[in-house]
């Protein structure tokens, strides 16, 4: 059975995954490790290894761009808390070239089982 809800003054949007989102906006999804040195300096340690980001993507928050991503000890990990940071969130592709800018907002998103 499909339901709609509607509320008053209040955007329902629907939850998807984050292969969808990407798929549809054309977005690639950069994991990246970072090096045992800089693992070693860092706050976060181990639990940091890997961290993940949309590729030129940059969070709007208000009238400020930041640039998010997600940490983790494992790629699915980073991947995840990247998902819970950008959840609902206005995201800028191509910020600093006006040719190629859009900004795109983003659905509640499912975390990932498996890469």
């Amino acid at each position: 059975m499909e339901i709609e809800r509607n509320y008053y003054n209040k955007k329902i949007i629907p939850k998807r995954t984050l292969e969808e989102f990407a798929d549809e906006h054309g977005l690639i999804l950069e994991i990246n490790e970072r090096s045992p040195e800089s693992i070693a300096m860092s706050h976060i340690g181990e639990s940091g290894r890997f961290y993940a980001r949309f590729k030129g993507a940059e969070e709007k928050d208000g009238i400020l761009l930041k640039g998010t991503f997600g940490n983790g000890s494992t790629e699915l990990k980073a991947v995840n808390h990247y998902i819970n940071k950008i959840s609902e969130k206005l995201l800028v592709i191509n910020a600093y070239n006006s040719e190629t800018r859009k900004e795109i907002q983003t659905p509640k998103l499912y975390e990932m089982e498996k890469i």
